[in-house]
């Protein structure tokens, strides 16, 4: 809702801001569902046994924040790539501030992850060795966007490297965790295949996603194709005014 009324006449303002919590909440949404994978549940024939918010704790809070605080950056590096002028500072600027955090809180929830149900495998030297390599090409795309977020030139690197990076650093994560829990799913012993549903249901959710995937990836390149390009905000803070730079070229002269 909050997307259409934002294209509307005022106050599309206020609906602006609306759009802007609710991703917030959703992303913060899914760091805690994420999170709660991480508690020990009680299972009593089969069925869940504990209280309506057991699986709730000051971990799941942690990736909650976590994960909002990745997707903001990410939001930045797409800003500024799809932005120039003053909008395209201040989203790298903002941009390197987000990662930063988010680096910090993500090495948090690594150290604290012991601390759960979850505690991660590396008891074998596969396993150890995945997690490590997974985690340095997370550094790396987490580094290589804070250095280029900043980079205020027009070019292509500059604009595509922070959302590049960080995109590598997101996946990497992502992989690093499932190498280091495979194949519990929830702890202490509930596994991916024991969390599957029935055969034929996954056979109609199969088809029905693969009947809708064209669909997906046409609107997708539709609308990157319609939204192509980039906002003008106009000129950049840190860029003087033509005046500034006519008088600078005269002095030099």
């Amino acid at each position: 809702m909050s997307i259409e009324m934002a294209s509307q006449a005022p106050p599309g303002r206020r609906w602006t801001t609306a759009f802007g919590i609710a991703s917030l909440l959703a992303s913060f949404g899914q760091g805690f569902a994420l999170g709660t994978l991480t508690s020990a549940l009680r299972v009593s024939n089969g069925a869940y046994a504990g209280s309506a918010f057991g699986a709730f704790g000051w971990f799941s809070a942690l990736a909650g924040v976590t994960v909002t605080a990745g997707y903001t950056a990410l939001g930045y590096a797409y800003t500024k790539q799809k932005s120039s002028g003053s909008l395209r500072e201040t989203a790298g600027r903002r941009g390197l501030a987000c990662t930063a955090l988010t680096a910090a809180l993500l090495v948090a929830a690594l150290f604290a992850i012991n601390d759960t149900a979850a505690r991660l495998d590396l008891s074998s030297p596969g396993r150890a060795f995945a997690f490590g390599g997974l985690l340095l090409f997370a550094a790396a795309g987490a580094t290589t966007a804070m250095v280029t977020f900043l980079w205020s030139q027009r070019s292509s690197a500059a604009d595509t490297l922070p959302i590049g990076g960080l995109v590598v650093a997101t996946v990497s994560v992502i992989l690093a965790l499932a190498v280091a829990r495979y194949p519990v799913l929830v702890p202490p012993d509930l596994t991916v295949e024991g969390a599957v549903g029935p055969h034929n249901t996954m056979v109609f959710i199969l088809v029905g996603i693969g009947l809708n995937m064209p669909l997906v990836v046409a609107y997708n390149v539709f609308a990157h194709r319609v939204f192509g390009g980039k906002l003008d905000t106009g000129r950049p803070l840190s860029e003087p005014p033509d005046g500034e730079n006519l008088a600078r070229t005269g002095a030099h002269s």
